[in-house]
């Protein structure tokens, strides 16, 4: 399913206006190579005077007047210089030359994958890989930034993030194509949103297993301390919000569509409670004459039942509160979490699901529900989420109740 991205692609902007074209003023790179077809002006000057402007030919030469063809493919400018320095020496003694490229050839790259024009497309011969995927119009909307299969022809294939060049780590340089190269853009395994108290806000491609930690970071870090984080999910088979502790950062792997929301921590009203979960209207309401207990505030936010009884938990804090024929007074500033009867689970199983929640069953027993672990599952590092938002990374004899995930993450 397509989602809706709250904000732009991060380095998508490397794709938008249009491209700088290639002139005779532009600097050529001290290691370009000469090969056939480089146009090249030659500059001889001193005793005698003579310019010469040649294409190199099919043989890898150009042909000075008296002086005969002179191979300069394969060679760079200073080297083809000398060659043409002393290819000269017979017919212009005590002169000198200068060598330029006027315009450079143009070769062969096939780009192929999640690009707007896949195909074969011609650029010029110092060309980098992101030329080429310019050339191609860019990365589509499903395309990665994050793997791109680069295929030089006499060389090893390797993989680009382009995340490293965006920030500073890799220099476009080192990625030149030549004649025969092929590119492929593979699709993006997921687009995460973050917002809020962050340096960049953005949407971020993340590589499997790279967590919220990882995504602050790409967002160059909080602009305050005192905060909250808050995940919105807005996949078709999952959409509710769940609050992250800081401590779970560097275990919580954000599905693709998240949106991650980082917002100043409120202080306290003493004459509010606040209500999420499964309600249909979930916010702060004030504890007075209308709101004075949980009643009250449960047919305010109005909880959305199941076809199963029973199937509504209440949290209030971090504390399982059974309504019986009591009713349970309010205390402002709190947090009231209202979940399903059941026990989540996800990630590395065979068939994530829904499980109806059994006070006896372990964790190993959820999962069982969930059809066993998948040969990627990094069985160590399984962890609870409760209602609350919290993270439980030590579940050997840990609490389970109901309204929790369980996650188990890829290796």
């Amino acid at each position: 399913m397509k989602l809706l991205l709250i904000l732009a692609i991060f380095g998508s902007n490397l794709f938008s206006g249009s491209l700088q074209p290639v002139n005779s003023y532009q600097e050529t790179p001290e290691d370009y190579v000469l090969d056939r077809g480089d146009n090249v002006l030659v500059d001889i000057y001193g005793v005698s005077q003579r310019q010469i402007t040649q294409i190199i030919n099919s043989r890898g030469q150009i042909t000075i007047e008296m002086c005969g063809p002179i191979s300069l493919m394969g060679k760079t400018i200073p080297e083809a210089t000398k060659a043409i320095q002393k290819g000269i020496a017979a017919h212009y003694a005590g002169a000198d030359v200068t060598l330029s490229l006027l315009e450079p050839r143009k070769i062969s790259v096939t780009v192929l994958g999640e690009v707007d024009a896949p195909g074969e497309h011609f650029v010029h011969g110092y060309s980098n890989l992101l030329r080429a995927l310019q050339e191609s119009g860019g990365i589509t909307e499903v395309g990665s930034f994050r793997q791109i299969v680069f295929e030089p022809k006499d060389q090893p294939t390797r993989m680009i993030d382009l995340y490293d060049y965006l920030q500073g780590n890799l220099n476009m340089d080192s990625l030149r194509v030549q004649n025969g190269d092929a590119i492929r853009v593979l699709p993006y395994q997921r687009l995460v949103t973050i917002e809020g108290l962050v340096k960049c806000p953005a949407t971020y491609e993340l590589l499997e297993n790279e967590n919220i930690q990882d995504l602050v970071a790409y967002a160059n870090g909080f602009v305050e301390d005192d905060i909250e984080i808050r995940v919105q999910h807005r996949s078709a088979v999952a959409r509710y919000v769940e609050i992250v502790s800081m401590d779970s950062l560097t275990y919580y792997v954000p599905q693709d569509g998240d949106v991650i929301n980082i917002v100043k921590v409120p202080d306290k009203v003493k004459d509010v409670a606040f209500i999420v979960g499964n309600v249909a209207h979930e916010g702060n309401y004030r504890v007075g004459k209308k709101v004075k207990t949980l009643k009250a505030l449960l047919q305010l936010a109005i909880p959305q039942v199941g076809t199963k009884p029973n199937e509504v938990v209440v949290y209030r804090d971090t504390t399982l509160v059974q309504i019986g024929d009591n009713d349970i007074a309010l205390i402002g500033g709190e947090k009231v979490y209202v979940v399903y009867n059941q026990i989540h689970v996800e990630g590395a199983v065979y068939s994530p699901t829904s499980v109806d929640y059994e006070p006896s069953y372990t964790v190993k027993d959820y999962i069982l529900k969930a059809g066993e672990f998948t040969r990627k599952a990094a069985r160590n590092h399984i962890y609870i989420v409760e209602p609350d938002g919290r993270h439980v990374t030590n579940i050997n004899g840990a609490r389970i109740v109901p309204g929790s995930k369980i996650v188990v993450p890829n290796k």
